[in-house]
């Protein structure tokens, strides 16, 4: 810890970094709030973002998200949201054999404002610069629901607390 502490960081072209290298970016220090983007959407967009994906169902543009089947808390969380940011009544599908349960709902503004601030395809996601600018307080309600569908604790030596988002 200590050397890595010592160490000046340089800058390394992103082909020629090696395992062990770290990474080291500014922390945006600009803050600014929107009211368009409601605390229920940054809730939704974590889990958007750890379980989620917009597609066509039956012709029509879908949120799909997909959890465990033990998942209830979250299964439930993730209908309350969706109702109260689109007034619809979320649908679910079981699938026992995949140990899944699938929670939708045809929402074509919905599926608008998930791509707009997380964009679409697991290993394509990000976070809009509009989010990245909320006050940290509200930034913690997408990233508890973020955790909640990707996350872990590995208690030891030392504890780690991790979330990843794609397997790959």
């Amino acid at each position: 810890v200590k050397k890595l502490l010592a160490a000046k960081p340089r800058f390394i072209e992103a082909g020629k970094l090696e395992s062990g290298d770290f990474l080291v970016y500014p922390i945006s220090q600009t803050i600014q709030d929107s009211k368009e983007i409601s605390d229920d959407l940054l809730e939704l967009l974590g889990y958007y973002l750890s379980e989620g994906h917009t597609t066509k169902m039956n012709g029509y543009d879908a949120v799909v998200f997909s959890f465990n089947i033990k998942e209830t808390a979250a299964t439930d969380h993730t209908k309350r949201l969706i109702k109260a940011i689109t007034g619809k009544n979320a649908g679910e599908v079981k699938i026992p054999a995949k140990h899944s349960i699938n929670v939708y709902v045809y929402s074509k503004e919905l599926a608008y404002l998930c791509e707009k601030y997380c964009r679409k395809y697991a290993d394509k996601k990000k976070l809009h610069e509009a989010i990245m600018k909320l006050p940290p307080e509200r930034q913690k309600g997408l990233l508890k629901t973020y955790y909640i569908g990707d996350g872990s604790i590995s208690i030891g030596k030392p504890t780690r607390i991790r979330a990843n988002t794609t397997s790959k």
